[in-house]
C-alpha cells in the first residue's frame, strides 16, 4: 500500500483552500487525524470533517459523533455512500466555503494539469483520510459517476495508487489522495495501521491485531461477536479458536485449531461490515 508522507500532507496543505477528511462512523477517534486537523486549522484553511459509513452504526450514535466534532470547532457533514446519506449537503459545504474562501495566495503545485485559463480563480480541496475509510466512494459521488475503484478490504482493489484531482464545480477541484497516516508512528492507534493498511493475507502476526480488535469489539459492542459468529464468548483467544474450529481450520502437524486463519477471518469481517461494531461517542 501507497501512504503519503505528513510532509507531502502539509505541503499540499499550503497550496490548498479547502481539507475534507474522512473518517469512519464506527471508529471517529481511532481513524482521525488530529495532528492533520490542527494543521489545517492553524493555517486558516477550512477543516470539513466527513464522518463516513454512518449506516454502519446506529443513527443516535452517528448525531453523537456529530455533535461533539462540531463541539470541537470542526464542521462535520455525516454521509453514507451506500444508502445515498449526506453526498449533497457536503458538496453545498464545500461549494459555499468555496465562494466565501479568499483566494489562496499561496504557489500552486506545478503538477495541476489543468488550463490556466480555467483554473484562474478556482479554489482547490484535498480529500484525505485513513485506507478504507471511503474515500474513493466518496470522490465517485461528488463526481456524480464511477470512476475510482473501491473495495472495503486493504490489499484489493479499490487502493488509491497516486494524486488525482477532479473537477468539483466550475471553480472548485479536489484532489484526491493516496491513504494517509500523516503522524509519528508511536502516535498511531497500532490495531488502525494494522487493520487498515494490510491485506489480512500480508499481515506477518494477524493474530495480534485481531485479539485487539476483539477485546475492543467486546468493549463496546459484545453482541456483536454472537450475531457474527454464534459465540458467546469473553475470551478474545477462544473466540478465535471456536472460529476456526467451526470453519474446519487445523494445523496439519499437530490438529491444533489454526487461529491465524480464524484471525484474518475476523479482520476481513471488520472491513466487510459483517460484524457489527461501532464506539458509542463519549457522555
Amino acid at each position: 500500500m501507497r501512504a503519503i508522507s505528513w510532509d507531502s500532507i502539509k505541503r499540499m496543505i499550503d497550496r490548498v483552500d479547502i481539507v475534507v477528511e474522512v473518517i469512519d462512523a464506527r471508529e471517529p477517534e481511532y481513524t482521525r487525524s488530529r495532528r492533520l486537523e490542527d494543521y489545517t486549522l492553524k493555517s486558516k484553511k477550512v477543516m470539513i470533517i466527513a464522518l463516513n459509513k454512518c449506516d454502519l452504526v446506529p443513527e443516535h450514535v452517528a448525531y453523537g459523533w456529530v455533535k461533539r466534532l462540531s463541539d470541537e470547532g470542526l464542521i462535520c457533514v455525516p454521509t453514507s455512500i451506500k444508502v445515498g446519506r449526506g453526498i449533497d449537503r457536503l458538496r453545498g459545504v464545500m461549494l459555499k466555503y468555496a465562494r466565501d474562501t479568499p483566494l489562496n495566495p499561496q504557489p500552486r503545485p506545478s503538477y495541476i494539469d489543468l488550463p490556466r485559463i480555467r483554473y484562474r480563480g478556482s479554489r482547490l480541496a484535498m480529500l484525505v483520510g485513513y485506507p478504507k475509510t471511503g474515500k474513493s466512494s466518496i470522490i465517485n459521488a461528488l463526481k456524480r459517476r464511477h470512476g475510482a475503484s473501491t473495495s472495503p478490504v486493504p490489499g484489493t482493489p479499490g487502493y488509491t495508487r497516486g494524486m488525482q484531482i477532479f473537477k468539483i464545480a466550475s471553480h472548485l477541484y479536489m484532489y484526491d489522495t493516496p491513504g494517509m497516516l500523516p503522524i509519528d508512528l508511536e502516535h498511531v492507534d497500532p490495531i488502525a495501521y494494522a487493520l487498515r493498511c494490510n491485506a489480512p493475507e500480508e499481515l506477518r502476526d494477524p493474530v495480534e491485531p485481531a485479539l485487539r480488535l476483539i477485546e475492543r469489539i467486546l468493549a463496546n459492542n459484545p453482541d456483536a461477536i454472537r450475531d457474527a459468529y454464534g459465540l458467546s464468548i469473553t475470551d478474545p483467544y477462544k473466540v478465535l479458536e471456536h472460529i476456526a474450529i467451526k470453519r474446519g481450520w487445523f494445523y496439519k502437524s499437530d490438529k491444533e485449531p489454526l487461529v491465524e486463519e480464524a484471525a484474518r477471518a475476523v479482520i476481513r469481517d471488520y472491513h466487510t461490515a459483517r460484524l457489527n461494531f461501532y464506539i458509542p461517542p463519549p457522555p
